[in-house]
């Protein structure tokens, strides 16, 4: 038995109230087997909240800060005394290229194909915006998402990802309002 239950808490395959309710039907059982089961499943619970609030809290101090950053984007001058270039190291001349990152570029040493961006930040936000344009295609591949719940042995985490990635956005909008993988209508 005491196998039986640390291969269950072990492998999360029933919540502990569901076990005490399976075990409650066998008048036998003493307490003292199922002690152990029950303290370790409170601990491992015990330390995913704490983990789920530290994550909380970093989250809750990013999003302060950033909100702290558009403002002070919204409502302050920003002072670009940057002496050097970012690319080549050169001191500035005029005409220069300010990014809202703060770095700063002769206008020659920005590419100029389509839009500038900083060479310095365009790929740590490029992979970024690769992610969101994944998950964006992933909202329409409805064929991708059955496939996945059918796999899947918990059906429930399917769909709670596909939630987090924020493959459902458009699940509210009036048909008008919905678009489609290439941004047109559908």
């Amino acid at each position: 038995m005491k196998q039986a239950l640390e291969e269950i808490r072990k492998k999360n395959i029933l919540s502990p109230l569901l076990v005490l309710e399976i075990l409650k039907e066998n008048p036998k059982l003493k307490f003292g087997v199922l002690r152990n089961f029950l303290l370790q499943s409170l601990k491992t619970q015990q330390d995913s909240i704490k983990r789920s609030n530290k994550k909380l809290t970093e989250d809750q101090n990013n999003i302060a800060n950033f909100k702290n950053e558009i403002r002070k984007m919204k409502t302050t001058a920003r002072n670009y005394d940057v002496k050097n270039c970012a690319a080549c190291g050169k001191e500035l001349q005029l005409p220069t290229v300010h990014f809202m990152c703060g770095h700063t570029y002769h206008e020659f040493c920005v590419e100029t194909e389509g839009i500038r961006r900083c060479t310095i930040c365009v790929e740590k936000f490029s992979q970024l915006i690769g992610l969101k344009e994944d998950y964006a295609a992933q909202r329409y591949d409805t064929e991708r998402f059955f496939k996945s719940l059918r796999q899947a042995h918990r059906k429930f985490d399917v769909i709670a990802d596909y939630y987090k990635e924020d493959l459902f956005a458009d699940i509210n909008l009036h048909p008008d309002q919905q678009t489609g993988p290439e941004g047109q209508n559908q």
